[in-house]
């Protein structure tokens, strides 16, 4: 295994470090270690990105979705962030699209959304290949470790640096945003760019409340935002996967240790091996965290790993988001036990459904990775009908998305097909649902979420009120 090591001794090393004598995976090549040390020193230098009030905030607001279903995740952005997307459009169309699809959600179920972005600081890639035999020059696992174009391809821990200012300025210009208004768009629906239903109204089948009631209730939250419990607002997060960059940006606050790289960070599917360092570098920080959980994962070990990163739920409670990564064929096979296995356990946890990477394909037309749309929606309605089955409840939904016109995912509204994908594939990795088809799923996840069957009417007339 590629275990990091330090110049720090096993008795220097404070209990949050303690990972460091853990087995690793998916971890860099690093050419040199001491440049390495010297790059996460400099960052464990420089500020935090985020507050420990921050940290706690949305753990407080993941703990009232997970005990008692008040309110709804959305989590979403890109697959891989890159240095070049730190650019005020991009960030802009990203923003203005998941609070567009967060103020959908609330004015047609009436509940508050907690909005997470996969946003200043997805810069690093968990790939299926094994980085210590794959040719670095073939395979792009993030601008943190190395650039995008073959001649960078040289692994380099100076780019942690360079990840570090990224991300703060991302950060720095997406509270520019909120504090400009910008966390108005879903309190107001005349405004939102609804046109990509415009084009296609005689295709769907979308059932929404009525106009009317929608803008009634963009009023009323209007007047609500001056509690802030009831603001929508955007919070960063991206996976922890390069432990030596999470290491340097954890602080210690009054005996505790937060990760100020992000509010709220998750462990992917390839790394939450129960004995390696990543599960147990995220049972000593207070942050909250995400679980990848896909079908390979036995309730047993479910259980396990909750027990090995929350032992005392009482003591932090919303620490844990599950996020299930099935595919839409597996849902009825998977889901059901894992639900049983926490529900034996006694854990209150937020279940958030990734419909998107258990459905990745790739084109046999031109060798494109792509996803349906069907499968996505698919994967997410059998999710909410199984939760309801056995007494639980789907509290988010977790997805790769992008706010510009791009042609990765297949079907939706605009009937893309697998022709399309080479029109405008712009991921440096797997398939996003562009703009319009990221609206049109949370337009049929509220028909989905909402609990009033009365005043409901076709997209068509939602448009002309």
């Amino acid at each position: 295994m590629n275990t990091t090591e330090t110049c720090l001794s096993n008795k220097e090393r404070l209990p949050v470090q303690t990972w460091k004598t853990f087995p690793i995976e998916q971890q860099p090549m690093w050419p040199c270690k001491i440049e390495l040390e010297n790059a996460a020193e400099s960052i464990r230098k420089l500020p935090p990105l985020v507050s420990p009030i921050e940290v706690l905030r949305l753990r407080k607001q993941l703990a009232n979705i997970a005990k008692d279903g008040a309110g709804f995740v959305i989590q979403g952005g890109d697959c891989a962030e890159r240095f070049t997307d730190c650019r005020p459009e991009m960030i802009e169309n990203k923003i203005r699209l998941l609070l567009q699809m967060a103020g959908v959600l609330r004015h047609t179920t009436g509940e508050h959304c907690v909005v997470i972005g996969r946003i200043a600081g997805q810069y690093g890639k968990p790939r299926s290949s094994n980085p210590r035999t794959e040719d670095p020059k073939k395979i792009f696992r993030g601008d943190n470790i190395h650039g995008f174009d073959v001649s960078e391809r040289t692994q380099n821990p100076q780019r942690l640096i360079q990840g570090y200012f990224h991300s703060s300025a991302t950060l720095n210009y997406i509270r520019t945003l909120l504090k400009d208004g910008i966390e108005d768009i879903p309190n107001f629906p005349p405004s939102w760019n609804m046109s990509f239903i415009r084009d296609a109204q005689k295709d769907m089948d979308i059932e929404a409340k009525t106009l009317g009631r929608v803008i009634d209730n963009a009023h009323n939250y209007r007047l609500l935002k001056q509690n802030e419990e009831e603001k929508i607002t955007i919070h960063i997060s991206h996976e922890a996967l390069l432990l030596d960059y999470e290491d340097a940006m954890t602080r210690e606050v009054d005996g505790k240790y937060f990760n100020l790289s992000a509010p709220f960070i998750w462990i992917g599917d390839r790394t939450r091996q129960l004995d390696h360092a990543h599960i147990e570098y995220v049972s000593h920080i207070e942050n909250p965290v995400g679980i990848k959980v896909g079908p390979s994962m036995e309730a047993e070990e479910l259980l396990m790993l909750l027990k090995l990163i929350w032992p005392y739920p009482e003591r932090n409670p919303g620490k844990i988001t599950l996020i299930t990564r099935y595919g839409a064929s597996k849902v009825e096979q998977c889901l059901p036990r894992h639900i049983e296995a926490v529900q034996s356990g006694g854990y209150h946890v937020v279940w958030s459904c990734d419909p998107c990477h258990g459905n990745t394909k790739v084109s046999q037309d031109n060798g494109y990775k792509t996803r349906e749309f069907d499968d996505i929606f698919t994967e997410i309605r059998k999710c909410m009908e199984i939760h309801r089955a056995y007494g639980s409840r789907l509290g988010g939904i977790h997805i790769e998305c992008t706010g510009e016109d791009v042609t990765e995912c297949v079907g939706g509204c605009q009937k893309l097909t697998e022709a399309d994908l080479p029109l405008r594939f712009e991921s440096y990795c797997d398939p996003r649902l562009n703009y319009s088809q990221s609206m049109e799923l949370a337009l049929r996840l509220g028909s989905l979420l909402s609990q009033d069957d009365d005043k409901k009417i076709t997209t068509n007339s939602f448009l002309q009120e």
